[in-house]
C-alpha cells in the first residue's frame, strides 16, 4: 500500500512514526498546521487524514471545506457538535481550514473559550481521533487551542514540515522539534480539493450546553430542538 508521505527517514518508518504521534495514547490528537500562505498546510492535514484512514476502520472525516476525503462538511460549531453526537460510535478526523481567522484570539477570544474548548475537552469521549486546525502563525491561534495542541507542525515550504512536541499558550512559535529535524519531500495529497474554495465557520454553539449533566442523547436532542445560538 502506498503511503503518500516521504522524507530522508526510511520510507516505511516515517508513516509509522507519524501514525504513532497521531494515536496520542488513545486520546484525541490536536494538530495545528502553521506556515505562510501557499506552503501546503491544508495539504498536510489531508495527508494526515489519509494516513489515519489507512490505519483506522470506518474513519469519518469532518471538515469546513470540500475535499474528496471529506465525509461530512460542517460550517459552524453547532454543526460540528451535532455531527459528532450523531456519529459518536465512529472514529472521526476533524479539519478546520482558515483557522487563522476563525480561531484568532484577537477577534474570537470568547467564542473559542466558551464553545470550542468545552467541546474539544469531550472529543475523546465523542470518539474524535484527530482534530486539526490550519493557521498562519501563533499570533493567529487562541491560547486555548495552543494549550490543547499535541502535534504542532510548521510548514516552511510545500515539501517541508517541521514537527514539534508542544506549543506553549503564551508563545508565537511551537517548541521542541521532533524527528531530529524537518520532514522533507512531502508529496501532494491524493485527496482532491480546491485551495481557493471557501472554508466558512460560525461560532453558534450554545455556550451553556455542557453546564447541565445531560447524557449524549439528551445533548443531541437539545441541539436539534433548540438549534444554534443566534
Amino acid at each position: 500500500m502506498h503511503i503518500p508521505i516521504s522524507s530522508k527517514m526510511p520510507s516505511l518508518r516515517l508513516p509509522l512514526e507519524l501514525d504513532a504521534e497521531l494515536e496520542n495514547n488513545d486520546a484525541t490528537a490536536f494538530v495545528a498546521g502553521a506556515g505562510n500562505p501557499n506552503t501546503g498546510k491544508t495539504n498536510l492535514l489531508l495527508l494526515l487524514a489519509q494516513l489515519r484512514k489507512y490505519d483506522t476502520d470506518n474513519l469519518l472525516v469532518l471538515s469546513n471545506f470540500k475535499s474528496s476525503v471529506t465525509d461530512i462538511r460542517v460550517s459552524s460549531a453547532h454543526d460540528l457538535a451535532v455531527s459528532l453526537l450523531e456519529n459518536r460510535d465512529l472514529p472521526k478526523f476533524v479539519m478546520i481550514d482558515e483557522a487563522s481567522t476563525h480561531f484568532d484570539s484577537r477577534t474570537n477570544r470568547r467564542p473559542v473559550a466558551v464553545q470550542w474548548t468545552p467541546l474539544a475537552k469531550r472529543f475523546a469521549k465523542l470518539n474524535v481521533d484527530v482534530a486539526g486546525l490550519v493557521i498562519h502563525t501563533g499570533k493567529d491561534l487562541h491560547p486555548e487551542a495552543k494549550r490543547l495542541c499535541t502535534l504542532p507542525v510548521y510548514k516552511t515550504d510545500k515539501k517541508t514540515a517541521e514537527i514539534y512536541d508542544r506549543w506553549p499558550s503564551d508563545s508565537e512559535s511551537p517548541e521542541d522539534l521532533s524527528f531530529s529535524g524537518p520532514l522533507e519531500d512531502l508529496e501532494k495529497a491524493a485527496a482532491r480539493y480546491d485551495p481557493d474554495a471557501a472554508a466558512p465557520w460560525s461560532w453558534n454553539l450554545r455556550a451553556d450546553l455542557f453546564a447541565e449533566d445531560l447524557s449524549w442523547s439528551q445533548l443531541l436532542e437539545t441541539l436539534r430542538v433548540e438549534g444554534p445560538e443566534i
